[in-house]
């Protein structure tokens, strides 16, 4: 039996993951692959797209698992170089949902359809800001790995302040993300993962737009994360500044 490492509190085990996802995105997947040239898989995918629109038309009778398994096919079809114009307020629903599930969809097709200055992007940044804030290890994850994939000024303005608070309380001894009954093997495990993962996202908001960080209040913080063997490997960013000798 297989199990994927997730934050604590959080495991998936591949086989009834696979077994629950919806079986005609497998078909639809199945039928591209088989298409005899482009022009059969444009024919597919075209039916396929119409579907989709018209089940989105009347989207508050769509179910759960309908919704992400229209989504995924959105995705997929995506990946397959066609352009996808409808849809995006049915994912940006998942971003906002409380379960893990709904909300990796959400992020996954906002990760591979949004650009930065997508119109979009203003309906996106409140959910994302409730997840990096929130007290839900898995959200912060999901929302700080879909804004380092995306990056863009709008998202730099918008969330460098909460990151580089995310790094802030990961490097403070008493920071908690989880409840009372966390225990400090899980804690600590739980501290490391997001401060590495605001350090990466804090790296591309930097790399997108300098200003967003005052480097002058960052290089003693700098130093400290150079000294953490989880971050030293993905946390440099060039400082015009010379870190001090002492990380105290």
């Amino acid at each position: 039996m297989i199990s994927i490492p997730l934050p604590t509190g959080i495991g998936i085990d591949l086989n009834s993951f696979t077994s629950s996802q919806p079986r005609g995105l497998y078909n639809f997947i199945s039928e591209i692959r088989a298409s005899k040239s482009k022009d059969d898989e444009r024919v597919r995918v075209d039916k396929e797209l119409g579907n989709i629109r018209a089940k989105f038309a009347n989207s508050s009778s769509l179910t759960s698992r309908d919704k992400k398994k229209y989504i995924w096919k959105m995705c997929y079809i995506y990946m397959l170089g066609y352009e996808i114009d409808f849809g995006h307020t049915e994912f940006i629903s998942l971003i906002s949902s409380t379960k893990f599930q709904e909300k990796t969809v959400g992020y996954m097709a906002f990760s591979l359809m949004i650009r930065p200055g997508d119109e979009l992007m203003t309906l996106l940044i409140n959910s994302m800001r409730n997840d990096i804030i929130g007290p839900i290890v898995s959200g912060k994850t999901l929302a700080l790995a879909a804004v380092s994939n995306v990056g863009g000024n709008d998202l730099a303005e918008s969330l460098a302040s909460d990151v580089q608070k995310l790094i802030s309380d990961g490097l403070e001894s008493s920071s908690k993300y989880l409840n009372a009954n966390t225990s400090i093997e899980d804690e600590m495990r739980n501290k490391c993962l997001l401060t590495k993962k605001a350090s990466l996202c804090l790296l591309r908001l930097f790399r997108t737009n300098p200003e967003c960080i005052m480097l002058d209040d960052w290089v003693k913080r700098m130093a400290r994360l150079l000294g953490n063997p989880f971050c030293f490997p993905c946390f440099v960013m060039r400082s015009p500044h010379p870190l001090p000798s002492d990380p105290s």
